[in-house]
């Protein structure tokens, strides 16, 4: 299995655990040294003033706030486009309501993700 095919699984796993919000799942596809940062995070917690959350289980939380929030916030695992450069993946689609985001995010020797840094040009 190439390295593309790897990223092509994990992230297909990790929308679809988002997307069925199996946040055990989620959770176990994260590296201890996990972290979040997003346009949304002070949006939807006003306790992350810098947009940042660091934890896995933090960032859990964050997404079960976003997701009551927001419940139609779902990623379209039909559309996307993936671009490997070294040791960051470069990751874009829609949203199911049809808003673009883009995604930067890096896995370890573990296949766990290290880092997500999420970017929506749209409002969700």
């Amino acid at each position: 299995m190439q390295f593309i095919d790897i990223i092509e699984e994990l992230s297909r796993d990790f929308i679809n655990a988002f997307n069925n919000r199996d946040f055990t799942k989620l959770e176990s596809h994260l590296s201890i040294h996990f972290f979040i940062v997003s346009d949304n995070i002070q949006r939807i917690n006003p306790a992350y003033p810098d947009n940042r959350i660091s934890g896995a289980s933090e960032v859990i939380q964050y997404w079960k706030q976003l997701v009551t929030l927001f419940p139609e916030f779902k990623f379209d695992p039909s559309e996307h486009e993936i671009e490997n450069q070294g040791k960051n993946i470069l990751y874009s689609g829609h949203l199911l309501n049809g808003k673009p985001y883009s995604a930067r995010f890096t896995i370890n020797e573990y296949a766990k993700f290290d880092c997500l840094i999420m970017s929506y040009p749209e409002s969700i």
